[in-house]
């Protein structure tokens, strides 16, 4: 969802990036660990600019924080004694 990858077919690296997370999920539940779909979130950048930095290709700091927004509660639980 980045300007750097403009020219690119967005909907086959939607598409690899959904199947990339689908094994990363179903990998973690047979494990047993957490598992945080940051996907829905980064994917805003496409109508959000603020959420990519200025090189255009790496994250901003809004959304690093909307990412621990959403791993902060899984956070808290896990080390919850």
């Amino acid at each position: 969802m980045t300007p750097f990858a403009g020219g690119a077919d967005q909907g086959a690296i939607a598409a690899d990036i959904d199947a990339f997370n689908a094994i990363n999920r179903a990998e973690s539940e047979r494990r047993g660990v957490y598992y945080i779909d940051i996907t829905p979130l980064s994917r805003q950048a496409n109508g959000d600019l603020s959420l990519i930095a200025e090189d255009g290709l790496h994250p901003s700091g809004k959304m690093y924080t909307g990412w621990v927004e959403l791993a902060l509660p899984a956070a808290v639980e896990a080390l919850e004694p």
